[in-house]
């Protein structure tokens, strides 16, 4: 609620009502994003400011020192979209002057990389030459496409080895709060990542040497959890010992998907990964490498003189 002199209403607490219309409508990690940004972006810049004196030019204004701020797109793409979305709350609520924002450029996606199949091999060679709960959870995802907060919340109740199946229902991750930060479980983001994902026949036997007790964590063997920058600290040192370029964990997804592209079909595919349209799938995460360009054109059938 706001007091009656909605005039003098600041952006500090139109953002602190927004925060908290938004609390039953998004997850929690969503809201704990959202809250890093006001309080280390829009705060500083707009805080003690009425929200009924704010003008197109002071935003615009914003928006072009945030361009030059430094910070990473995706940044600042999160940071203009989440001020749009408050001052969106405050025109409606008819404390303000609705504000024109300038189109978001496209984003720039930058070159996603993938294992090669030689050291797509050489990291699984690695891997089982000494392979422990936390190196059995990283060819898991590689044989599975699974995220890492997926992976690092997986526990031994949600794998069955009888029927040689995951059921994905959980992600684990570190989110920031008022108090700083904190380890949070819930459901996945999207209903389409609540997902039973098959485990491939090779992997069932290892996965049954390491077989532990439902409430175990997968990557630990015990009822504690592995947070994901263990894991990826982990990750890191295993790419060292194999001699491998560092990349990052996701880049195992990114292999999956590009290596099952050719095997199935778009819909499948996009069921494996747990996303909600094969658009996702095809644009983001299939990215085919030189020898599949190639083994594709050697495909096309002669039609003429040419010699096969």
């Amino acid at each position: 609620m706001f007091p009656r002199k909605k005039h003098r209403i600041t952006f500090e607490t139109l953002a602190q009502n927004w925060l908290d219309s938004r609390r039953l409508e998004v997850k929690p990690a969503t809201l704990a994003n959202y809250r890093t940004l006001i309080h280390t972006h829009l705060l500083p810049e707009f805080g003690p400011r009425p929200v009924s004196k704010l003008t197109e030019d002071d935003v615009r204004g914003y928006l072009i020192r945030l361009a030059d701020s430094g910070l990473a797109e995706s940044t600042r793409r999160s940071i203009q979209l989440t001020l749009h979305m408050i001052l969106r709350s405050g025109a409606h609520r008819g404390l303000m002057r609705p504000v024109d924002f300038p189109p978001m450029p496209t984003p720039h996606r930058p070159a996603v990389q993938t294992f090669t199949d030689e050291e797509f091999f050489q990291l699984e060679n690695n891997l089982l030459a000494s392979l422990d709960p936390a190196a059995l959870g990283i060819l898991l995802c590689m044989y599975t496409g699974l995220r890492i907060g997926e992976v690092c919340a997986l526990r031994w109740s949600e794998i069955d080895l009888s029927a040689g199946t995951v059921t994905v229902a959980r992600t684990l991750q570190r989110v920031s709060g008022p108090q700083g930060t904190r380890i949070l479980i819930d459901t996945p983001k999207s209903a389409h990542s609540v997902r039973l994902v098959p485990i491939p026949r090779r992997l069932l036997p290892l996965m049954r040497v390491y077989a532990a007790p439902p409430g175990a964590y997968l990557l630990t063997g015990t009822a504690a959890y592995m947070e994901p920058r263990q894991l990826q600290r982990i990750f890191k040192c295993i790419l060292r010992r194999a001699g491998l370029r560092p990349v990052k964990f996701h880049t195992l997804r990114h292999t999956f998907a590009t290596r099952c592209a050719p095997l199935t079909d778009p819909k499948t595919l996009s069921c494996l990964l747990g996303h909600s349209s094969v658009s996702i799938t095809m644009s983001l995460y299939v990215h085919p490498g030189a020898e599949q360009l190639r083994r594709c054109v050697d495909q096309l059938p002669v039609c003429g003189r040419i010699p096969a």
